[in-house]
């Protein structure tokens, strides 16, 4: 068999653009922040190498944590409110003391970041905190948290830069707690809930335990078959030391289960030599083994310098690799349904499934092939709406089994239609120019290319009352703009 070794504060933000996929926004600590938030560690792993696991769909876009706004009013229910309320992010609700990887914290001034990868107009962000003696195995409810929030930032409905940074006065608190990041988005009736899983000062090595250095993680990312094996390597300022190497053989499927080897193969770290030690510390300040992630620890002044996971194990075929490409960033919307024609290629025999959705999350085209290896194939997808706005095409391919093994999300616009300008003659102004000015009778050119005309007495005073942020009486776009304005052309 072949084998292979509640404070107001002042936003401050970068430019500097994503490496990320595009979608929407999540809790990150790229440049600034001081954690990441648990769906971002479902997809990226943390600087020491940390990740969460066992996530479901949402390790694919953790951007997308998306639900309706209002907290804590109204927002996602009780149970819920990790998952933004969304069934196909469900695993995110589960909840227990030793569920997700925790990033340390201490209280008193910290920067938190949002990376956007679809940033929208902005009402606010709001952080709360668990309360003191909250609850870390019940499921997260609005009893789990101070509803006071320890920190709010104003968006003055603008949208943000593609990263940014709120400077917030972190409440004190000892051991695991939850922050919840809301981003109340200004130009829908939406909001985004990140909550961030965190280990304050006093009960994480390196944030005041004197004993213990943090060298690795025990990540258990995949499950493993009998006759596999996975270990740690153990690295020094010389290089790897073979000696200190702990090797664990799987010897049942049950033990290859990813949990299951986790706290395996960490136990077996602790019994092999005391100077390195595996799992979560607890608020006795031992570090114990659990099924899940386990950290890795030394000694303070260990010459240990890092240490890493490797895996001995069956060797298995690349997962096919599709893509899917002729998706345009833009498409006008005529009179008949708006139809992408894109290419379909693998390079392995596979089933793939391709949705478009609306902002909305409303599905509006499907298709389902099977694709052979090295083949490609056009399909023609047309929308069942046509509305102006953000959509996104949603790839997922799957095994002869069923199985998920990868998504990827690709974002479009849908606008409208444009027409060719009216003759300046056939208006007074270019809407919004010398809006002080419009009163009945009064003629517009508006951004579709259409001329209005403000309504006379009583409506006319709606046709002055305009801003950047206030758009439900611009002509020809704002939700009651008939209320206003009737349309020539």
């Amino acid at each position: 068999m072949k084998h292979s070794k509640l404070w107001l504060v002042l936003a401050t933000t970068s430019t500097i653009m994503s490496p990320y996929v595009k979608g929407h926004g999540y809790i990150s600590a790229v440049e600034k922040g001081v954690v990441e938030g648990r769906a971002t560690l479902c997809k990226f792993s943390a600087k020491t190498g940390e990740k969460n696991i066992g996530c479901g769909p949402v390790q694919w876009e953790p951007q997308s944590v998306e639900g309706p706004d209002g907290f804590p009013e109204a927002g996602p229910p009780d149970g819920q409110i990790a998952s933004a309320g969304l069934a196909s992010f469900s695993n995110l609700n589960e909840q227990t003391s030793n569920r997700w990887v925790k990033r340390p914290i201490r209280s008193g001034m910290q920067n938190f970041e949002w990376t956007y990868t679809a940033n929208h107009v902005t009402r606010n962000w709001r952080y709360y905190i668990t309360q003191p003696n909250w609850n870390p195995n019940q499921v997260l409810t609005r009893a789990s948290f101070d509803l006071t929030p320890f920190c709010v930032v104003d968006g003055n409905m603008r949208k943000p830069p593609k990263r940014t940074t709120h400077a917030c006065d972190v409440p004190d608190r000892n051991g695991y707690h939850v922050i919840l990041a809301v981003w109340d988005v200004g130009d829908t009736a939406a909001a985004f809930y990140n909550v961030i899983d965190v280990q304050f000062n006093g009960d994480t090595p390196d944030q005041g335990t004197p004993k213990w250095s943090q060298v690795g993680t025990i990540t258990p990312t995949m499950d493993l078959k009998k006759g596999d094996a996975v270990f740690i390597r153990v690295f020094d300022s010389s290089g790897e030391r073979p000696d200190l190497q702990t090797r664990l053989s799987i010897e049942s499927k049950q033990q290859g289960q990813s949990n299951q080897w986790a706290q395996a193969l960490a136990k077996k770290v602790h019994e092999a030599d005391n100077s390195i030690q595996a799992g979560q510390l607890d608020g006795k300040g031992s570090i114990l083994p659990v099924f899940g992630v386990n950290t890795i620890w030394v000694a303070k002044d260990s010459d240990i310098k890092r240490v890493e996971i490797g895996y001995d194990v069956k060797t298995s075929p690349a997962p096919a690799d599709v893509k899917v490409t002729g998706l345009n960033s833009e498409y006008t919307i005529g009179d008949t349904p708006v139809e992408l024609l894109l290419n379909v290629k693998s390079t392995d025999n596979a089933d793939i499934i391709i949705n478009v959705y609306n902002h909305a999350q409303e599905s509006l085209a499907s298709n389902k092939l099977s694709i052979s290896k090295d083949k490609a194939q056009d399909i023609k997808l047309a929308l069942s709406k046509s509305e102006p706005g953000h959509h996104m095409l949603v790839t997922r391919v799957q095994d002869k089994d069923g199985k998920l093994i990868n998504q990827t999300t690709q974002d479009f616009m849908l606008v409208w239609k444009t027409t060719a300008p009216a003759p300046s003659d056939k208006y007074d102004f270019l809407f919004p120019e010398n809006l002080k000015e419009y009163k009945a009778q009064t003629k517009v050119m508006a951004k579709d290319g259409h001329i209005y005309q403000c309504k006379p007495f009583p409506n006319d005073g709606f046709c002055k009352q305009w801003s950047k942020h206030t758009t439900q009486y611009e002509p020809g776009v704002g939700d009651s703009w008939s209320m206003a304005w009737n349309k020539l052309n």
